[in-house]
Order: C-alpha cells, then structure tokens, then sequence
C-alpha cells in the first residue's frame, strides 16, 4: 500500500526532509531506512524514510472521527515540517498522500540553484551547513534562519543537479539567483490568470454521504484554469467539532491522458456553525496540453478541524497560527471530522487549443 494519511511529526524532525513509516510498512514497500522517496500531496517533494515501530503513537495525535459509513482508514505517515511544506501549501494537515520509492539511498546534489524570495538577503554566511543532509526538488521552498532576524530569508529552489530529487552535502554547489517577480507570484499561488479564453459548463451536482457538492463551471485562460467548489452539509453539531474549526477539502484533476495537475487553492468563504456548513472553495492551475480531450475533478475528502484553545498553540517559543500543522510541545494536536467521498465528474474540453 502507498496510500498513508499525514500525522505529527517527532519534534526531534524538525527542519529535516524526513518522512517516517511503520517497519512492516517500509518492508512492504521495499523501502529500506535511509531510502529516497517521492511525496505527493498538493505538489510532490522528496525526502528521506525512516522507520518507527508498528503502532507508534505521540501524545499530541489528532484523534480522528469519520462521519460517514465504511471509511477507508489509511496508515500513517510522519512528515518533518519542511517536507509538509512542500506537498501541501494549503489545507488542513491531516491529507491522504501517496509514497513512492525513486531509489535506494540517496543521490548527492551537486548543484542547487535557488530563488531568493525576499528582497536584498544577506547570503554572504550562508553555506551547505545550514541545510546539510536535506533533500530537495525543484519547486521546494524552505527559510534560511539566522541569530539576527533581518538575515532570516525564503528560497524558491528552481533546479537540482544531477538529479530530480537530490541531497545537499558540504560539497554542493548553492546557486542564488534574484526573484523574478513573474515567477514569484505564480509560484507563491498558482499561475497568474490573464486572458480569459472560455467558460466551459461542468454543471455537476451531487449528494452523498449527506453532503452536497456543485462545480457549475471550468474556465480557461491564455495562462491557466479556475473553478469553483460549493460544498453545502447539514450535519448535526455533535458530530462536528462543535461547529467551529477550519473546513479543508481534497480536491485532484487528471486529464484523460493520465496527467494530473497540481492545484493551488485560493481560499474560500462560508459558515460553520452548529446547523452545518456551507462552503465555496477556488482552485487555479497551469495550462492543458494541446492533446488533452477531457479532465476529471475528484473531490476525495472534507476535513473540519478543531481550533486550538486561544493562545495554546505554540512551537516553543515560535507562535504558531490556529490551524498550522506544526507539532506542538506542549499542546495536543486539535482533533478532526472527516468526510469521505469521492464525488468525481467528467467533462470535455472545447477545441480551443488552435491559433492563427
């Protein structure tokens, strides 16, 4: 099995590439401690396994409650923050994610060229000691961090040599290049839409699981796509943290040649209180390839999540947003409702990809 439900991380992980899996897990995998893998979640990153004994807990878990009938309950996965970071830029934190050995080991980088994402950094004391030993990709993002604030700044890494996913060692080659400021804001949220093409009609309602879901339509720009998500729930505030928390959804799209497309979500607005919850989620994504005929959007998962108490979540000394999915020392993990699917549509695409 590849499919793993995301879970707190031993705080002994922070600031790593480290994802941890239960031994018999791993060995049905074929992975071995110390292996490289590919994460997926919103976007894909890599990173270095390591075991943990079956039905390893920590105090601070999620407890987890399922409304709907016959759940599909996943194994868990232990992701380091950094890694979290990277596969899932938005939503709560408990996502199903799938796990994919690339090789055995890991492949040294010997270069790495990174974007700065703050203005005039301080770069001159940085060095691979500061971020030995991770792994990363293009597209990965991290914070260099430093005793003096003003020298604390973002990355964007735009490539790895010599391979996909690559680890940084004393010996790897740091490139910094300028932000672009093109680059930087599509990559901060999705591509920049400009130019509206054409509004194509999804037209698709169902109910399930006592949940209502709509996506009206799907359009298309010269730079990329936009649709929205309407989720609309009546159930009972016992069953429902409550009726306060954070509402998250797990949206993917393929294309019928098997591409799937990453999504970036661009939030969203509607209540939750103790009658239910209703919804409006936004997604972006980059351009369709010429070949593409038709795309399917799955909606997999809802997940309410449970707020921190006011003022209890916290990562030591560094103050931690309510709905951050971050181990916290002292706190326990807020708890979470899931409910799950699929609701899963089809639908053709204009010819719209010719030009004079």
């Amino acid at each position: 099995m590849n499919r793993f439900r995301l879970s707190t991380f031993p705080v002994d992980d922070y600031d790593t590439s480290v994802v941890r899996i239960e031994k018999s897990r791993m060995q049905e995998m074929g992975i071995r401690e110390g292996d490289t893998v590919k994460i997926s979640g919103v976007k894909s990153t890599g990173a270095i396994c390591r075991s943990v004994d079956d039905g390893y807990v920590i105090p601070n878990d999620s407890e987890i409650t399922y409304l709907n009938d016959n759940p599909v309950i996943l194994p868990q996965i232990r992701a380091s923050n950094l890694v979290l970071q990277n596969i899932n830029r938005h939503g709560a934190g408990l996502i199903p994610i799938t796990v994919e050995k690339i090789h055995d080991g890991t492949v040294p980088a010997s270069r790495v060229c990174m974007m700065l994402l703050n203005s005039n950094p301080n770069t001159s004391k940085i060095g691979t000691e500061k971020i030995d030993g991770l792994v990363v990709s293009k597209d990965d993002r991290f914070m260099f961090h430093d005793t003096d604030p003003q020298n604390n700044f973002g990355c964007l890494i735009t490539s790895v040599e010599p391979a996909d996913y690559g680890q940084i060692t004393k010996d790897t080659h740091l490139e910094f290049v300028s932000a672009n400021p093109g680059v930087l804001r599509s990559s901060s949220g999705g591509p920049v839409l400009e130019k509206l093409q054409d509004v194509i009609p999804i037209v698709y309602e169902e109910d399930r699981n006592s949940v209502n879901v709509m996506i009206p339509s799907i359009e298309i720009f010269d730079t990329g796509f936009r649709f929205y998500l309407y989720i609309k729930s009546d159930f009972d505030s016992n069953r429902m943290n409550k009726g306060s928390g954070h509402v998250s959804v797990i949206v993917t799209l393929e294309d019928d040649l098997g591409n799937p497309y990453d999504l970036s979500s661009h939030g969203g607005g509607g209540t939750h209180s103790v009658e239910g919850f209703e919804y409006r989620h936004e997604f972006h994504g980059r351009p369709f390839g010429s070949d593409v005929k038709s795309l399917t959007i799955t909606l997999h998962e809802i997940l309410m999540q449970e707020r921190f108490p006011p003022g209890n979540a916290s990562f030591g000394r560094k103050p931690m947003r309510a709905t951050k999915f971050e181990y916290a020392k002292i706190d326990k993990f807020p708890s979470f409702s899931i409910i799950q699917g699929p609701w899963k549509t089809s639908f053709a695409l204009k010819d719209r990809h010719h030009s004079d």
